[in-house]
Formats: structure tokens, sequence, C-alpha cells
């Protein structure tokens, strides 16, 4: 009979893995990249409520719906009350709902979204949605793609928190 453990290809059972035994496994429940559980490792229960990533998923999800639709409210509307707002990350954060409303209305019905992978839960309240986007403003502006990675916080009922855009002009091209 195969151990348990064997298709992980690791020499000692997750059970008895530490991070005195492998650094990496540290490193990585550091990163928020493995779950402690899968290790046996005991990390008590979570006392924040914001545990569930689905939240956050799903946050995303909604957001990435309304950026390519025409009504800059209902993006608005995924935002909680005190949130912030960066980008490109490195920009001045934004956290006043009316001037996102006039970002949003400045591209309302000109937007076409193409998502470029999953969107990627988290061990907390947050998610990272990579996408691109197809963009021209008027007439006079050749169309351009955007390349492009959100990554969300939420709260407690699903709102936006905090809001980073990555992305740098390299990650722009006329189309």
């Amino acid at each position: 009979m195969t151990p348990m453990w064997m298709p992980h290809r690791c020499a000692v059972p997750p059970h008895q893995l530490t991070s005195r035994r492998n650094p990496g496994v540290e490193r990585g429940l550091r990163a928020g990249v493995a779950d402690p559980r899968l290790y046996g490792l005991d990390v008590g229960e979570r006392k924040d409520s914001a545990m569930n990533y689905g939240k956050a998923v799903t946050a995303a999800e909604a957001y990435l719906k309304a950026i390519e639709g025409d009504e800059p409210q209902k993006v608005v509307d995924l935002f909680a009350d005190e949130f912030t707002w960066e980008d490109p990350v490195g920009a001045e954060p934004l956290s006043d709902k009316n001037v996102l409303h006039q970002r949003y209305a400045t591209a309302a019905g000109k937007i076409r979204v193409i998502q470029s992978g999953p969107i990627r839960g988290s061990h907390s309240n947050a998610a990272a949605l990579p996408f691109e986007f197809e963009l021209q403003l008027d007439e006079l502006d050749r169309p351009k793609r955007v390349r492009v990675v959100d990554v969300f916080t939420v709260n407690d009922e699903g709102l936006i928190t905090s809001m980073k855009a990555y992305w740098s002009p390299e990650d722009i091209q006329d189309i």
C-alpha cells in the first residue's frame, strides 16, 4: 500500500513537517502560498472572519463585468464607503467615490474586457484578477490593449476596501 503522502513527492510525511525541517514550507506559509493544514501544522483557529476568500473572488468577478458596462455607478457600488483605489500602483491613491465615478464614466461603454487567467483567491480576504482590456476613448485616439492585474481586498460584506492595478507603459499596445 502506498503511503498517503507519496503523491506529494516529499521525503517526509506532511504530518511530520515543521519549519525547522523544511524552510521552504515556512517561506510558503509566510508568503501565503501554502495551507499549513496540508503540512500537519497546527496554526489554531483564525480569529478574523475575512478568511472567506470567496467574497473577494466574487467581488473581482463583479468588477470585471461592471467595468465592461456603460453604467459607472455599478462599479462604484462595489466599493465600501472607506476604500483606496490605486491605478496604477505608485499613483496617488483615490478614496473619493465621486472622483472614482468620474474615472469610470470617462471609459463607460468603451471597454472590452478579456480575462487572461483565473481569478486567484488567497488565504485571507484578497483576490488577484489578471485581465486585458481594449479601449478607444474617442475617434482621434488609436485603440489600445492594456494588460493588467488588479488585486482586491474586501470587507466582511464583500465590498472592495482596496484595489491596486499593476501595469506599466510596457503593458499598453496599439491595436
